[in-house]
């Protein structure tokens, strides 16, 4: 049977009334199981969903494993943590393998709190076809999605178009404890792992900005939650003997934290929102772009309160400024009536939510600086313990992705009459994206499942019928045009859009500089080489080994850059996919240059490369150009010596090197070196070494890039900023 046919197929079987029916009953059962992480009461219950969800994926043909992730602390007890469910399905060495996350636990919900249905574990289908009931979008809806796609599959004798692996956590909501661990052994196991062989990763864990637009997400923000704790008397007071007596911790502590946010949502610890550029021309036209008004927010919200009537300025607050949110005191009465006490101890708790320019680190440190500061302004006699809870650090992927192009792709088929997908980067935090990022080295995808009004960890959450079915549909359709989407690309090289001509650009990670703190190395993707040549690697290629030895050269150039400028950051601004559009330098103090040489055809003439925009890069030279097949290796180690001289502003060359040389080339060598020129039309590419202090120019803490966010428009030239971070923040 054809894709085309497989998939009207698996279409129309999730598209069926019955099949749906059966559908919403499975979502009931699996809302009826109150798989609260956070409460020690329920952790019997979430045991019980991770096996439940295990039963789920073993009849519709997946091989699972449940992985005991240890234990945990929490309110005094030791818990087991629930398992993690672990599946696979497909082997063949043919087909793409697709890595699909979701998690199987959910927030605290009570009648209570406001729910209007009976029970907030009992899935209530409402006559306009709202799925309510806790877990319906985040994560459970979301996660059977997948088991319906399974089922369409295996009742109708489909085969799989990819390979599929599974890992449904039940401690998303609680810091994810134990997963990162994992995860990282898992990868390190390398073939004997359970994600050997993963193509890339998909992630059903957000939502839509609207209520009608699909959107498909390529980057979230950070986030750092904090707790500072005012502590008085030994125990509670009585308001009428001790009041107008004592220095009350409530009052310190609501001073305190008035000190932290105004009332229009300007952060006023001094240097956090400093650290992020403002955005340019280019990025505020990717908001403009967005289909979202100021009724969204209201529908949303159910009122009128956004912060402005600028959508464009309400975009750039969820998804490219920090944030900082007061989320509660905790150790205040807040039961029905009035309590007149005077609380002994009160904790007030709020956030930062991240961006890509800021390290966790860095804000806490500031928050912590501050905080502690303004409390010393307080006349009281009352302590403070401030303390910093949980870090996860922001992230951005590459839309241009083959992974990313699957799911527009799949968003336009299954949802034809809406407006094009947006592409938009999610407010909250998904730590987990940078996690497999980081491990695994492949692309994240995030393809939301449910609507901007579902309400997700409030009363009365939702999944629309429609978006249930459609939204299963799409994932479905997502891994056909994964299995037909074209050649898997090399990680760390770009696409090669039109012709035998390409550039070899690097992928490096960030370093953040700040004037009183050391910049912050990140971990290096290994398949990322810094090179000033590259070899064209094209089929037609009449010497592997002249490829190889050129593979060699990218590597040694990479490791001695590595070694002049530990961890150094590329910058890159511009939406071309070849390489040849205009890069924007940072400021001056941090640019040693690197010049990326590339080769001419076969012919000795030079074949431009078409760019996304329709553009031709210029050709090199005949007479320099890079690498080649019929080089000779004099004239090979003549580039090298020559594109290293331009990187490195010296002629040095390393011992070990001269050794290599000699024995290869004989004094024959020598005077090639010596004759041979590099005179390549070149790229630049800004190289960002760490400096001594702070760049002219540059914000303190500062990212280096200029032009605004590394991946603010997507990566979209084939670059992903894959930066270390701290767990356990939820959305």
């Amino acid at each position: 049977m054809s894709d085309q046919s497989s998939l009207n197929s698996m279409l129309s079987y999730i598209d069926n009334p019955q099949n749906i029916q059966s559908f919403i009953n499975r979502l009931g059962q699996a809302v009826a199981i109150p798989s609260v992480s956070g409460q020690s009461e329920h952790r019997d219950d979430v045991k019980a969903m991770g096996a439940w969800l295990n039963t789920q994926l073993n009849e519709v043909g997946v091989t699972t494993k449940l992985v005991d992730l240890g234990t945990q602390s929490l309110d005094g007890e030791t818990l087991d943590l629930p398992p993690l469910v672990v599946g696979r399905i497909g082997d063949d060495p043919k087909k793409k393998t697709v890595l699909v996350y979701g998690h199987y636990d959910v927030q605290p919900a009570a009648k209570e709190d406001g729910w209007f249905t009976d029970s907030p574990f009992t899935l209530v289908p409402e006559p306009d076809g709202r799925l309510v009931g806790r877990g319906s979008t985040d994560d459970k809806g979301p996660v059977l999605g997948w088991v319906n796609v399974l089922e369409a599959h295996k009742a109708q004798g489909l085969e799989l178009p990819v390979n599929m692996r599974f890992c449904f956590e039940g401690m998303e909501e609680s810091g994810s404890v134990g997963l990162d661990d994992f995860i990282k052994s898992e990868a390190a196991a390398g073939a004997a792992g359970w994600f050997a062989g993963v193509s890339c990763v998909c992630i059903s864990d957000n939502y839509w900005l609207n209520t009608r637009t699909p959107c498909v997400t390529y980057g979230v923000r950070g986030a750092v939650t904090f707790s500072a704790k005012v502590t008085g008397p030994t125990h509670d007071l009585h308001s009428g003997i001790f009041g107008g007596m004592v220095h009350e911790p409530m009052t310190d502590l609501i001073l305190l934290m008035s000190k932290l946010v105004a009332p229009d949502g300007t952060i006023l610890v001094p240097g956090v929102k400093d650290m992020v550029p403002p955005p340019d021309q280019t990025e505020i036209d990717l908001y403009k772009a967005l289909d979202y008004t100021i009724a969204d927010l209201d529908e949303s919200t159910g009122a009128h309160i956004g912060l402005s009537d600028d959508v464009v300025e309400l975009l750039m607050g969820r998804m490219r400024w920090p944030s900082l949110s007061l989320h509660g005191i905790e150790g205040a009465y807040a039961g029905q009536g009035i309590k007149t006490i005077i609380p002994a101890s009160v904790s007030g708790k709020f956030s930062i939510r991240t961006v890509t320019e800021q390290t966790p680190d860095a804000v806490a440190q500031l928050v912590h600086d501050y905080v502690v500061a303004e409390f010393a302004k307080i006349d009281t006699r009352n302590t403070l313990d401030f303390q910093t809870l949980d870090k996860a650090d922001a992230w951005v992927e590459n839309y241009q992705h083959w992974n990313y192009q699957a799911a527009i792709a799949a968003t336009k088929a299954v949802y034809p009459d809406k407006h094009a997908p947006d592409l938009t980067r999610e407010g909250g935090s998904i730590p987990i994206a940078l996690t497999f990022s980081n491990a695994l080295n492949v692309n994240v995808l995030l393809l939301p499942m449910g609507r901007g009004d579902d309400g997700a960890h409030s009363t009365n959450e939702k999944l629309d019928t429609s978006n249930f079915i459609q939204g299963s549909q799409l994932l479905g359709t997502a891994v056909v045009n994964i299995n037909v989407s074209g050649k898997l690309q090399q990680p760390g090289f770009m696409g090669r859009p039109g012709g035998s001509t390409s550039y070899y650009l690097p992928i490096a990670n960030s370093v953040r500089v700040n004037s009183s703190q050391a910049a912050q190395p990140r971990q290096r993707i290994p398949t990322s080489y810094a090179a000033a040549v590259r070899d064209d690697w094209d089929d037609d290629d009449d010497d592997d080994a002249a490829a190889a030895e050129a593979s060699e050269d990218h590597r040694k150039l990479w490791d001695e850059a590595n070694q002049r400028a530990p961890m150094p950051q590329v910058v890159i601004a511009g939406s071309s996919t070849s390489g040849a559009a205009a890069l924007s330098p940072p400021p001056a103090a941090l640019q040693p240059v690197l010049r990326i040489l590339k080769r001419p055809s076969a012919s000795g003439s030079a074949t431009p490369s078409s760019t996304s925009s329709g553009t031709s890069s210029p050709a090199p030279s005949a007479a320099g150009g890079g690498l080649s097949a019929s080089n000779s290796y004099a004239e090979r180690e003549a580039r090298y010596q020559a594109a290293r001289e331009r990187i490195f502003g010296d002629s040095a060359v390393p011992d070990s090197r001269k050794a290599e040389a000699k024995k290869k080339a004989g004094s024959a060598a020598s005077a090639d070196i010596k004759g041979a020129g590099a005179e390549a039309t070149s790229v630049p590419v800004q190289i960002a070494r760490e400096p001594k202090g702070p760049p002219s120019g540059a914000r303190d803490g500062g990212a280096v890039a200029s032009g605004g966010n590394i991946g603010q428009n997507g990566d979209s030239r084939g670059f992903t900023s894959r930066r270390g971070k701290k767990r356990g923040v939820k959305p």
